[in-house]
C-alpha cells in the first residue's frame, strides 16, 4: 500500500487523463472503495476537468474521433456493442488523446521555431 503523500502525487496524472477507480485500486493495492473516495476527492473543486473528460467521451462517441489543439484527429470504434472493458479503454484514450497529443502539438511547434532560428541550432 502506497503512503497517503505518495498516493496524493500518483493521483494526479492518472485522474486527469481517465483513470478509472478499478486501476487505481489495482496500481496502489486498495480496496475499489478507497480508489473511488480518492477519485471523488480529487474531483472535488474540479467540476471543470469532470465535465471536460465527458464531453471528451461524448464526442469519441458520437463523431467516434477527439481532436488535439492542431486539429489532429483519433478515430475510435462504435461503442455501441463494445464490452465494458473495450468501452472503458475507449473512454480513457479519449481523455488521455487530446492531453497528450496537444502536449506533443505543442513540441512539435517549438522545435520547428527552433530549426528556423540560427541563434537556437
Amino acid at each position: 500500500m502506497l503512503p497517503k503523500e505518495e498516493k496524493r502525487k500518483c493521483s494526479t496524472f492518472p485522474l486527469r487523463t481517465g483513470c478509472f477507480p478499478v486501476g487505481l485500486a489495482r496500481d496502489w493495492k486498495v480496496s475499489v472503495n478507497e480508489a473511488k473516495e480518492t477519485v471523488k476527492r480529487w474531483y472535488n473543486g474540479r467540476e471543470e476537468v469532470l465535465r471536460w473528460q465527458e464531453a471528451r467521451k461524448k464526442e469519441a462517441q458520437s463523431i467516434g474521433c477527439v481532436y488535439t489543439l492542431l486539429g489532429r484527429a483519433r478515430t475510435f470504434p462504435s461503442t455501441k456493442n463494445a464490452t465494458p472493458s473495450h468501452r472503458g479503454h475507449i473512454e480513457r484514450a479519449a481523455i488521455n488523446t487530446p492531453v497528450q497529443g496537444s502536449a506533443a502539438d505543442v513540441a512539435m511547434c517549438a522545435m520547428l521555431e527552433i530549426s528556423k532560428n540560427a541563434r537556437l541550432q
